[in-house]
């Protein structure tokens, strides 16, 4: 079973090659703490008793902490998944996206949700959202939105993704099938 960031790997493979290893290294360390920020924050509303948040265990990060709960109560977020991995059965393809929910914008909708702790939004980060709401679980999601949380300020926007007419899904198949038929070719 190929992840989608692998599939992403391939059709990007140098989406980071300008940046030293060491910064990269250490990006991923803060991007996977900081997910564990928001994952933590969501579990502590979809199950208060069982997952109360506990602020000191995070004082370092007191901006992202307080960006991802001014987020979830500005879109009064209800967590109904929460980091769970799912696969796509006809292409034999995993992912885990970080949240689908209830929020309000207009009306309460269901929403798949990727938080992006980075400088800037890339393309990638678009195609590998499209690639999870294809997974059959997901695939009850109204829309989909990349939560970009700037990790220096904590300031927040709502990127939203469309499914449809953008070319990612067509792009993520072809990575896809090309990625397999290289992988059958070698072994």
């Amino acid at each position: 079973m190929v992840r989608v960031s692998r599939v992403l790997s391939h059709i990007y493979p140098d989406a980071f090659s300008a940046v030293p290893f060491d910064l990269l290294k250490e990006a991923a360390a803060r991007g996977s703490h900081y997910h564990e920020i928001a994952k933590q924050v969501m579990l502590s509303r979809q199950f208060p008793e069982a997952h109360p948040f506990e602020l000191d265990d995070y004082r370092d990060d007191y901006h992202i902490v307080q960006s991802v709960q001014e987020w979830a109560e500005q879109y009064q977020v209800e967590p109904l998944m929460i980091e769970q991995t799912a696969t796509h059965k006809s292409l034999k393809y995993c992912g885990t996206p970080d949240l689908l929910c209830r929020l309000m914008l207009k009306k309460r909708e269901v929403i798949l949700i990727d938080f992006k702790f980075t400088a800037a939004v890339q393309e990638m980060n678009h195609m590998q959202l499209v690639a999870y709401w294809h997974l059959p679980i997901f695939d009850q999601a109204d829309k989909a939105y990349i939560c970009h949380i700037d990790p220096r300020t904590g300031a927040r926007e709502m990127v939203q993704i469309f499914r449809h007419g953008n070319g990612h899904w067509q792009r993520f198949c072809q990575g896809y099938h090309e990625l397999m038929h290289l992988q059958s070719t070698a072994s």
